[in-house]
């Protein structure tokens, strides 16, 4: 008969015996018994655990959930299965934490209530389940030990009686709670016979095919599956062998709802001692959730393989040491590297970048991306060296990759070729500050490096020196040669200049035939014998064209930059009047700019004082010269409109005939000293006087050019109404020509003064279009009814692909923007061909007809 310690004996080997790891513990949370399994899983050796307190077993930041958790179990004490608590953190003996599953279940015992806990290991799940079935074997083995041994107590123990039914009565009580505990397990448990006949099922395996466990007791369950089903469970069953008595493998079977369900199935064959398989034991864990998990997950990573083949970015992934985990084909053309050679490659081998003008290697975005654990961008300049030489401009990013619990897994570099748009960013910044035909620095450029010389002059007391060139005879050539030759002639007096200046001085074209030249730090003495040299070069220079031979000459106007200069205008302004000075002298010299110079300081006066633009208005100088603008749809109609185009009467000397100056000699000073608003109210009233005299009985229009200081002035406005009313003048018969430029001075009052005329029906022309560098971006916002193509681009669109091309471009661009296009400079039959190929709406220039007075036209 057993005495209470053995039957202790036996509880505790029953409780070795449990499939999980098993705790025991009091209501104050001490260890009464652990199981082996609890003591390996966590790192303890053999009856080490028992008596200690549970919080051993408990990461100290988790130990008050835990507390929580047992306090508010005590206070209901009942079965709680291994699937329905949350998920705990445990604590091993060597520090090592990991995260399980517990079921709790209230175990009566002479000392009071204690709590059977079952720990799982969800992160080792499968060893869990094999120590379930070892564990169950060992039970089973045990069990049958200690029959033996209890047949033989029983022969030896008679006397002993009731002890063996109190031991005998225990050991039902733990049979019980064994039965109890495999009963509660959510896991589907079994055993069978070889025949797979049913001799034990728990309840969630009754309930997943939808009976009762009695009614599925010697029904042979490989009849549940489908036939090839079948054939895969007598394979798994009969590689077992008392070497290899247990075995695990993945099935989807049919719940009783018709819903299929995945396990993995922990088979476990029982041998007799002749190796004969004598039944079996299986364990089958739910992985239903986990298979449509890594289904979602392999169709989520498809959706993303093949959106990163389609996206036209270049796409590399890392893990968190920068290995390469994968490039996308545009990654592939760009790196030389395939995803097959990359892939496990530190990043720095497959994406080489260096910075485009130092050559130095460039900061790795990727390694910032992991260590900061942020987006990072790509420093400016870089350039990406491929595998077999070529080199790509290239803008990225890297963002990490994170996992749920936010740590840093990996970086996504996501780069794209920009080595066209950096190009053509470069001839974008070029072309701003060069002039076209030359090459040379164009006048705006130009005149931000006189505004840095003019400052280092007055705060630093560095001599600088301008000069104005104004080639002689160059009209001459135009008008007899051609534009071809003239421009060819600009471009050979580039080159006959490049070489004669130190490379920190400016030549720049700021005119038709006009050059400005910049010395840098240099003194005026030294100015005018480099002044000089260039009237001599230029001089002695013979220009060539179809047989013939031409002379020209320079009139250099020269002015020091000193601290005393105000601003650029001025010192514009003197140099302009210096090299008129050498103009009148005789040409093909350089004069000097000198305050007290009597010759100076009279032609000065005639610009800008009694003979200037002030006196050409009080005494109604200014003329008006009209050019037609005609339709290239409607050959042979009489002109749509004809534009306005202002001269000044002007003679130097009073016995001498007047002559007619054209815009470009007056308005930059008109508009240096605010004059073009009173002359843009000149223009209008006139225009508007000789329309109600005789234009506007032809039926055509008339074009009046804004300046940007009447665009930005707010009476303006009030003058043009003014205007209509006093001469009857219909507003739909004016078209405003306005250039990019004078808007953006004030595009809000531009913009609503271009508004407020349009209500009352007249129009608006973009003039100069093209010569601009933001043009595209403004014609999206102008309220403009025409486009004038700018007549460098029309003049020789024969002969130069490019420029037929561009106004090809400019052409459709308009068009689809819903706006009519005006070709300018059109002074050939071949040109109006092309133009009408092109589908350009309307042509202006000398082919067509010559700005002259009205009274010539009528």
């Amino acid at each position: 008969m057993l005495k209470g310690p053995e039957v202790a004996q036996v509880e505790t080997r029953l409780l070795h015996m449990a499939p999980d790891a098993m705790l025991v513990v009091d209501q104050a949370g001490r260890i009464v018994q652990a199981n082996l399994l609890a003591e390996r899983l966590f790192g303890y050796p053999q009856g080490a655990l028992a008596g200690d307190s549970l919080d051993t077993l408990i990461p100290e930041r988790w130990r008050d959930p835990h507390h929580q958790y047992l306090a508010e179990y005590l206070r209901d004490p009942r079965p709680r299965l291994m699937d329905t608590g949350p998920i705990l953190w445990c604590l091993r003996q060597d520090g090592s934490e990991f995260a399980a599953q517990i079921s709790l279940n209230p175990l009566p015992t002479p000392a009071g209530l204690h709590i059977l806990a079952a720990i799982r290991d969800v992160s080792e799940y499968r060893r869990a389940q094999q120590a379930l079935e070892q564990a169950t074997a060992e039970l089973e083995r045990q069990m049958e030990v200690r029959n033996a041994e209890l047949l033989q107590a029983n022969a030896e123990l008679r006397q002993q009686i009731v002890e063996r039914a109190q031991a005998e009565a225990a050991l039902r009580e733990t049979e019980a709670l064994y039965r109890q505990l495999v009963e509660n397990q959510p896991d589907l448990i079994c055993q069978y016979l070889p025949d797979t006949t049913l001799t034990f099922v728990n309840a969630a395996y009754a309930r997943f095919f939808g009976r009762q466990p009695e009614e599925l007791l010697g029904q042979r369950f490989i009849a549940f599956l489908y036939a090839e089903d079948q054939v895969e469970v007598w394979k798994q069953l009969a590689v077992l062998t008392p070497a290899a008595p247990g075995r695990q493998y993945e099935h989807k079977t049919l719940r009783a709802d018709g819903v299929p369900c995945w396990h993995l199935w922990h088979d476990f064959a029982f041998f007799d001692e002749h190796g004969k398989v004598t039944g079996f034991q299986s364990v089958g864990v739910d992985i239903t959730e986990r298979k449509r998990a890594e289904e979602a997950l392999f169709e989520g990573k498809e959706r993303a393989q093949v959106t990163l083949h389609s996206i036209g970015d270049a796409v590399i992934t890392t893990d968190g040491y920068a290995l390469v985990d994968y490039l996308n084909p545009v990654a592939e053309a760009l790196t030389g590297w395939t995803n097959a050679e990359a892939r496990g490659r530190p990043l720095s081998d497959v994406f080489r970048i260096v910075n485009e003008h130092t050559r130095q290697p460039a900061p790795d975005p990727v390694a910032r991306c992991l260590q900061e654990g942020k987006i990072i961008g790509l420093a400016n300049h870089s350039v990406l060296i491929s595998r077999h030489g070529p080199e790509y401009h290239i803008n990225d990013s890297a963002a990490p990759i994170r996992g749920r619990d936010g740590r840093v897994l990996g970086a996504v570099l996501v780069f794209h070729d920009v080595t066209e748009n950096r190009q053509l960013t470069r001839q974008l910044e070029y072309d701003a500050t060069h002039d076209a035909l030359t090459g040379l620095i164009n006048r705006t450029e130009f005149e931000r490096r006189l505004e840095r010389a003019l400052v280092s002059a007055q705060q630093y007391g560095a001599r600088h020196a301008l000069c104005y060139l104004d080639l002689d005879q160059f009209k001459v050539v135009n008008d007899t040669a051609g534009h071809m030759a003239g421009d060819e002639l600009l471009r050979q007096i580039n080159t006959l200049l490049s070489g004669m200046f130190r490379e920190r001085d400016t030549l720049a074209r700021i005119g038709g035939d006009e050059f400005g030249l910049l010395l840098d730090n240099c003194p005026l003495d030294r100015a005018r014998l480099i002044a000089q040299a260039v009237v001599s070069s230029i001089h002695e220079h013979r220009f060539h064209w179809e047989g013939r031979a031409y002379q020209i000459g320079v009139s250099i106007g020269l002015v020091p930059i000193t601290e005393e200069a105000h601003d650029t205008a001025q010192l514009l302004t003197q140099a302009d009047v210096a090299c008129y000075i050498a103009k009148e002298l005789g040409r093909n010299r350089v004069h000097s700019y000198q305050r007290e110079d009597t010759e100076t300081v009279q032609r000065h006066g005639e610009i800008l004082g009694a003979a200037g633009l002030r006196d050409a208005l009080e005494q109604d100088r200014f003329r008006l010269h009209y050019q037609p603008i005609v339709s290239l749809s409607e050959p042979g109609q009489p002109p749509v409109r004809y534009e306005a185009l202002l001269r000044v009467s002007y003679k130097s000397r009073l016995e001498e005939n007047s002559e007619l100056v054209m815009p470009a000699a007056f308005i930059p000073a008109a508009e240096r000293y605010g004059l073009m608003g009173a002359i843009d109210r000149w223009v209008i009233h006139a225009a508007f006087r000789e329309y109600a005299g005789g234009i506007g009985r032809t039926g055509a229009g008339i074009a009046i050019n804004l300046s940007g200081n009447s665009l930005s002035d707010e009476t303006l406005l009030d003058f043009i109404e003014a205007q209509f009313a006093e001469y009857a003048f219909p507003p739909e018969q004016v078209c405003f020509e306005i250039t990019e430029t004078a808007v953006i001075q004030s595009l809000r009052r531009a913009t609503n003064l271009m508004t407020a005329l349009k209500r009352h029906g007249s129009q608006f022309a973009l003039d100069d279009f093209g010569n601009g560098l933001s043009s595209f971006r403004y014609l999206k916002t102008l309220p403009v009814d025409y486009l004038k193509i700018d007549g460098s681009f029309v003049k020789d669109m024969i002969s130069n692909a490019n420029d037929s091309a561009l106004v090809a471009a400019i052409n459709q661009m308009s068009h689809t923007l819903g706006i009519q296009t005006i070709a300018e400079y059109v002074h050939s039959r071949a040109i109006v061909e092309r133009l009408r190929e092109l589908g350009v709406d309307y042509a202006q220039g000398y082919f067509f007809g010559e700005p002259v007075p009205w009274g010539a036209l009528s």
